[in-house]
């Protein structure tokens, strides 16, 4: 079956295969259903068991211009050329009635013969899932200057739980698939070339609009570090090098992040009579087609200012510096309720506030009425809801 992805190749990013492995017995392959999810491998490991669990987490040590090297179950122990490629394949083998457990892992199965990824299902697991398989290139080759310094180890980098192993690698799944257009994906699209395009069943979205589907964050904690660099692993992730399994001192830490909506990619404009809308979308056509300017002094109260003054109803920024007006919002452009998009740049004028993005816009309107709030609403469950 077809690959998706966000990347994969030389600059990083994440594939995931959809993959038909039905083993020796042939089996029907299923579909996940509704509500179901599941993870591999486990984040507390810090040594290599021997189990099909251990062999479903594999890193590759890419050298594009070299001869390959054997994959390896823990992080390499030397540098690679073009970086490592971290692999971990999910259990393909389901109770057929728990849609998740405690451990969001007994529910499914390894095979209990043949290999972890292509075995015959156990009587305990019986129900056949189509597999899964992620692929993750991390460019560790720009870090070459880095080996045999930090930690005092023969290998720097250290992944965000606290793992510099390997060894707890892992990947989690939560179903968000129509379960119908999956079911008819598995059973239909059988094509060898891995091409998705092929498959009749799924509707594609253009690729600026796939990139700008992005949700709020829910966790208002620093994770990139970009003003200096992070003291210690964001939440309470001590590094933990094993072999032994690592401890889990969650409940007594101290550092727990504040879990809320993150409204950063908005300047709050209610009290000029503006709303924030979303992030809208924008190309050689132009969504708002009325009044522009540009200059590298943008803020968003600057845009809205502008375009309220030339008698515009709607404001939109872009690529930092830009600034666009318009009274009518065309519904092919329009913002997707829930979606941050890829409104993302700083503003050019005041870098604590974002100015749209590539062929992306910042939008706010006028308000009407007596209420006017911007068009975020979270209910108790934490999920958003349009108003």
């Amino acid at each position: 079956m077809p690959q998706a992805g966000d990347g994969g190749g030389s600059l990083g990013g994440t594939t995931v295969y959809y993959l038909q492995r039905p083993g020796p017995n042939n089996d029907p392959l299923v579909a996940f259903p509704a509500g179901f999810r599941m993870i591999s491998g486990d984040p507390f490991k810090r040594n290599f068991t021997g189990d099909f669990q251990a062999d479903a987490v594999s890193f590759a040590c890419l050298n594009y211009n070299g001869p390959a090297t054997a994959e390896t179950n823990g992080l390499p122990g030397y540098n690679c050329p073009d970086g490592v490629r971290a692999q971990v394949f999910f259990p393909s083998c389901w109770d057929g009635v728990n849609l998740d457990s405690p451990s969001h892992s007994s529910h499914v199965s390894f095979p209990e013969s043949g290999a972890y990824n292509d075995g015959a299902c156990p009587a305990s697991h019986p129900v056949h899932l189509i597999s899964i398989f992620f692929e993750t290139i991390y460019q560790t080759d720009n870090y070459e200057n880095m080996w045999d310094q930090a930690l005092n180890t023969t290998q720097p980098f250290v992944f965000a739980y606290g793992d510099p192993t390997g060894f707890g690698y892992h990947g989690d799944f939560i179903n968000g698939w129509d379960v119908n257009t999956l079911q008819q994906a598995v059973d239909n699209c059988l094509d060898a070339s891995g091409d998705m395009t092929v498959c009749p069943y799924f509707n594609f979205l253009p690729n600026a609009e796939s990139a700008g589907c992005h949700i709020p964050s829910y966790i208002d904690e620093d994770v990139l570090g970009q003003v200096n660099p992070l003291p210690k692993l964001p939440g309470c992730n001590p590094i933990q090098k094993g072999p032994g399994y690592a401890t889990n001192d969650y409940d007594l830490c101290v550092d727990q992040p504040i879990i809320e909506l993150d409204t950063s990619y908005l300047t709050d404009m209610t009290s000029q009579g503006y709303k924030y809308v979303g992030c809208a979308t924008d190309g050689s056509t132009r969504t708002l087609s009325g009044a522009y300017e540009a200059n590298n002094n943008m803020t968003v109260e600057g845009c809205v200012e502008f375009c309220k003054a030339s008698g515009y109803t709607y404001a939109g920024l872009e690529y930092a510096s830009q600034c666009f007006c318009g009274n009518d919002m065309p519904a092919a452009d329009a913002p997707v309720y829930g979606q941050t998009g890829n409104c993302v740049m700083p503003c050019a004028g005041n870098s604590t506030q974002i100015c749209g993005g590539p062929n992306a816009l910042s939008l706010y309107q006028e308000c009407t009425g007596l209420l006017c709030v911007n068009d975020i609403m979270v209910p108790q469950g934490g999920i958003p809801i349009e108003p």
